[in-house]
């Protein structure tokens, strides 16, 4: 205020969610930034929806990706990279693998797919809780926790990838990068109908696309043996770029 100046507070997650949020001196600090700040960005449709009426300005300013790193390869040049088998059936998940993001879920739909007959496999790469473990579990390929620049090569040498989120106020308040992403790489997508999806990536849904229950393994299933009998894909559009969305930012934030 000394200096004249607007202060924009992004909004990124549901912070209040967090484990480890606490008020200050008595002070919800998530909720005050979110009142007294001039403008606010929000990744999240449903996020920016619910605090609309808390805050004096709102801009949406979704996830983009790079598409010099996220764009289909070579499934077969791919594996041939990360040493993996080229006649193998992977469906992969990429990312954090707490609870709430459904990869035991993942795990136990797989299981269910192969009793049928079907050698598909699981391919992961990620930072792993500590009690989640593979051993037991011979048609898990863990790449342990890889580096950024490794994850679409490790999309690539998948055929299938997986969102297998449960329901949970932090993820159904956020918008994952990873969806963006998974998109970018055009390699059939098995999803919960988590709003995380179904809200933040509306656009990029066709009449082909079928979403799982949350937390219910036996729909993952079901989603899976589909995809790999009439593979359908989620609609790409350029409204994920990077250079579409701060054009669309910066119209919107000089036009205040």
């Amino acid at each position: 205020k000394i200096t004249n100046t607007k202060f924009i507070f992004d909004v990124y997650d549901k912070y209040d969610t967090f484990s480890g949020y606490r008020n200050i001196f008595g002070i919800n600090i998530y909720q005050f930034l979110l009142k007294n700040s001039d403008i606010c960005l929000f990744a999240s449709k449903k996020l920016l929806h619910d605090s609309t009426s808390q805050c004096k300005k709102t801009i949406l300013a979704p996830n983009g990706i790079d598409e010099n790193h996220f764009y289909p390869r070579n499934m077969t040049e791919s594996r041939k990279k990360l040493n993996l088998a080229e006649d193998n059936l992977y469906i992969g998940y990429f990312g954090s693998m707490e609870v709430e993001r459904g990869v035991d879920d993942l795990i136990e739909a797989v299981k269910l797919v192969r009793n049928d007959g079907i050698d598909l496999k699981i391919l992961l790469g990620g930072k792993k809780r500590n009690d989640l473990k593979f051993d037991d579990n011979l048609f898990v390929t863990y790449l342990g926790n890889i580096s950024f620049n490794q994850v679409p090569l490790a999309m690539a040498c998948c055929n299938l990838l997986a969102l297998p989120y449960r329901n949970s106020e932090f993820l159904d308040n956020a918008s994952s990068c990873k969806i963006a992403e998974y998109i970018a790489m055009k390699i059939p997508i098995i999803s919960t109908n988590n709003p995380n999806f179904l809200e933040n990536f509306a656009m990029h849904i066709n009449k082909d696309n079928t979403f799982s229950e949350c937390g219910e393994p036996s729909s993952l299933k079901q989603n899976i043996l589909k995809q790999l009998k009439n593979p359908s894909y989620f609609n790409s559009s350029e409204n994920n770029k990077w250079k579409n969305i701060s054009e669309k930012i910066y119209l919107r934030l000089f036009s205040y």
